[in-house]
């Protein structure tokens, strides 16, 4: 069983319920935001927009559960990853009974069975042993800085977006409200007061994301100080790769279009880090 494959299943899995998630934030706002604007021109009643308003509520509520899941998905990917990081480092043989400890209980059994990847995981030349390792652990940090650093550049913009949102929202209600205090003015706060937790939600991302990219910089320039043919040296090394496993738990998942956006650009950086050629495959 190919444990790369496994990883790759339970990211996908991940990908989907973070894209359902958004577009549940968005729709959610959305709806919030014509119960208020649509009953203060006068165009809906305010029954049509208490719906509303219940409407959005639930689609925000649905987006932050669908969020947990997509990030137990996420935890479980990255184990899978780094055991397979193990595995094709140290020849670590109890990765892949690990790994199915903590996913055969979501994969289904054809992905039990994938074959091998077509192509090369890692870039490193090095044979099995701590060598290895050490590049395999630095191209990773590479990959989680860079990544890490895009989504906390695009997740605070979309925090100051949904902040902003629900500020106008907010004074919006009061202003269209007149000072009442009725059930529709009650569920529209109510939306607008869950707009601004998936606010918190994307600033609690921005800056795990922020952190985790300041931490995998340092952890690639631990890995690369290290010589590992000194026995003194050792302890430092897995250290690293412990500190690394911290890291890629804490952070939450990267969504699939940032990944898209930035493979080839990376592929080429941590080759070249490496000093590693790549293969006519990797280059296309």
């Amino acid at each position: 069983m190919d444990l790369h494959a496994v990883s790759d299943d339970l990211q996908k899995d991940c990908y989907r319920k973070s894209e359902q998630c958004g577009w549940l934030h968005l729709v959610g706002v959305t709806m919030a935001a014509m119960s208020i604007g649509l009953l203060g021109g006068h165009i809906i009643s305010d029954r049509v927009s208490g719906w509303l308003a219940i409407g959005g509520s639930t689609a925000v509520g649905l987006g932050l559960w669908r969020g947990r899941h997509a990030q137990m998905a996420n935890w479980r990917s990255r184990f899978a990853r780094r055991r397979a990081l193990l595995a094709d480092s140290l020849a670590y043989d109890s990765a892949e009974s690990e790994t199915l400890d903590i996913t055969t209980d979501i994969l289904e059994r054809t992905h039990l069975n994938d074959g091998a990847l077509n192509r090369r995981y890692y870039s490193s030349l090095q044979a099995v042993g701590p060598e290895r390792l050490r590049e395999n652990l630095i191209e990773s940090a590479i990959w989680t800085e860079k990544l890490f650093k895009v989504g906390q550049r695009v997740f605070f913009n979309r925090t100051v977006v949904a902040l902003a949102t629900a500020l106008v929202l907010a004074m919006a209600t009061i202003f269209f409200r007149a000072g009442t205090l009725d059930y529709t003015s009650v569920i529209q706060l109510f939306s607008v007061a869950l707009v601004f937790v998936v606010s918190a939600d994307q600033f609690d991302a921005s800056a795990k994301w922020g952190w985790a990219a300041q931490e995998a910089m340092r952890l690639r320039l631990v890995a690369t100080a290290v010589d590992v043919s000194k026995p003194e040296a050792m302890p430092q090394l897995w250290a690293a790769f412990t500190d690394y496993a911290v890291v890629t738990t804490v952070a939450p998942p990267v969504p699939r279009y940032m990944f898209d956006a930035n493979r080839g650009a990376l592929d080429v950086l941590s080759h070249a880090w490496l000093r590693v050629p790549m293969t006519k495959d990797e280059k296309k």
